[in-house]
């Protein structure tokens, strides 16, 4: 598709408004006699769903235009639903992969060697979730500044030279810093409590795990021979 107003259509970064306007002057300079506008439920400038700011911003646009205009207000759509969780969703993905990963590597590191083949699994799982999540602004930063030495942090637990603690400590760290982000806050279901009690149980489950996983580290250390 072609660009329009020196943007692209289907960018869903695109400047929303900036393209109504285009297409409304286009309709005055056909001589449309009615424009019918698919708008929001609660279109409204200070509203806390920067689409339905985006909508009430073209709703001035056509009342401004001199032609008559019919803005239908549909309510919420559930595939925006799915839109503004999925972050959250896919970055809780990673955190459930991560901790998979830390437990496993932790037990390779104590020792068990079965732990290898689920583990290069795990880490491929962890990988792909990676891959999703890498141009996703609410999180690019914290995957870099957390998750940069992974590779060398997996290399390690191989050759069996990584210190378990600090490997550990390595993912406890990259998993509170993802649990930190809250992609929806800002958004429409971030006044919504059942969803934020959703996601803030999932939160719950990431750090309960990451309790679990320091209390096993603890036992399998407590079991070693020799002086403690």
């Amino acid at each position: 598709m072609a660009d329009v107003a020196g943007q692209d259509p289907l960018d869903p970064h695109a400047d929303a408004v900036a393209l109504h306007r285009v297409a409304i002057e286009a309709a005055v300079a056909a001589g449309a006699g009615r424009i019918l506008y698919t708008s929001h439920q609660g279109a409204g400038a200070d509203s806390p769903f920067h689409p339905a700011r985006d909508h009430a911003a073209t709703e001035q646009l056509l009342a401004d235009s001199g032609l008559a205009w019919t803005a239908l207000r549909n309510g919420f759509y559930a595939h925006s639903l799915a839109w503004l969780l999925g972050l959250s969703l896919r970055v809780q993905a990673l955190v459930h992969q991560l901790q998979r990963e830390r437990g496993l590597t932790n037990g390779l590191l104590g020792g068990e060697e079965e732990f290898r083949p689920p583990l290069a699994v795990t880490r491929k799982r962890v990988d792909t979730a990676l891959r999703g999540l890498r141009r996703e602004r609410a999180v690019e930063d914290v995957i870099q500044r957390h998750l940069r030495r992974l590779t060398y942090i997996r290399a390690a637990a191989d050759r069996g030279t990584a210190d378990q603690a600090a490997t550990l400590s390595f993912s406890t760290g990259a998993v509170d810093a993802l649990n930190a982000v809250d992609p929806v806050a800002e958004s429409a279901t971030g006044t919504d409590r059942q969803l934020r009690d959703g996601l803030a149980a999932l939160r719950e489950l990431a750090a309960a795990k990451v309790t679990c996983a320091a209390d096993r580290q603890c036992r399998r250390r407590d079991r070693k021979p020799g002086p403690h």
